[in-house]
């Protein structure tokens, strides 16, 4: 089978990717915002695991409630859907985890949009929606990243289009709690440290 993987080069996205592979042809999507330097490090990161590494430049954006944008992940799969057909693919993969408090990662949505994507198929060749992480909580993606060896090193996780990753950011400091919490050594370099603020307390970083 031939798998289409959002891809970002993030942890959650390497690690499906890695986890991919192992069984079929994957072809990495990229989904081009202006992040240069993840995307130059995305494209490396593929280049290493020997996958094809397409980008896609999406016009507009989707609408945002209290910051977040409102379908984000959605927006996304059904462009994937059309390239998926485009080059062949018989199954998207994107690389969701646990997030009760975010509507598009939890199953009841997923297979939601499993049974819409199919009755809009009709009789065309099927085109799969799969999202294997989406039970797991960071710390978990972490420890099947490390069986699956990922190269920790090259992902990216700051949410800001710098060099380095800040350390300020969400995604910076959920990173950082990840390895801590999975022993897991932390190779990222950060311009600021990210356990500088106390996250025991947000909910941000709860993996209940």
């Amino acid at each position: 089978m031939r798998h289409l993987i959002m891809f970002s080069g993030g942890i959650k996205s390497t690690t499906l990717l890695k986890y991919v592979i192992r069984e079929g042809e994957a072809i990495a999507l990229y989904f081009e915002h202006g992040f240069v330097h993840e995307q130059v490090a995305a494209h490396q990161l593929a280049d290493h695991l020997g996958v094809e590494f397409i980008v896609e430049t999406l016009t507009g954006s989707p609408s945002k409630v209290q910051g977040w944008p409102l379908f984000k992940t959605t927006w996304m799969l059904f462009h994937a859907l059309t390239l998926a057909s485009q080059f062949g693919c018989q199954q998207v993969c994107y690389g969701i985890c646990s997030r009760p408090w975010c509507r598009e990662n939890t199953r009841p949505y997923l297979d939601t949009l499993r049974l819409l994507v199919q009755k809009a198929q009709g009789e065309l060749p099927t085109i799969e929606i799969e999202a294997p992480l989406i039970l797991l909580h960071t710390t978990d993606v972490v420890q099947l990243g490390n069986r699956l060896e990922v190269p920790w090193i090259e992902t990216r996780s700051c949410e800001h289009n710098e060099i380095l990753h800040c350390g300020r950011c969400i995604h910076c400091r959920r990173r950082a709690v990840a390895f801590s919490l999975t022993e897991t050594f932390d190779p990222t370099v950060y311009v600021q440290s990210p356990w500088k603020e106390d996250t025991s307390d947000d909910d941000e970083f709860s993996e209940d």
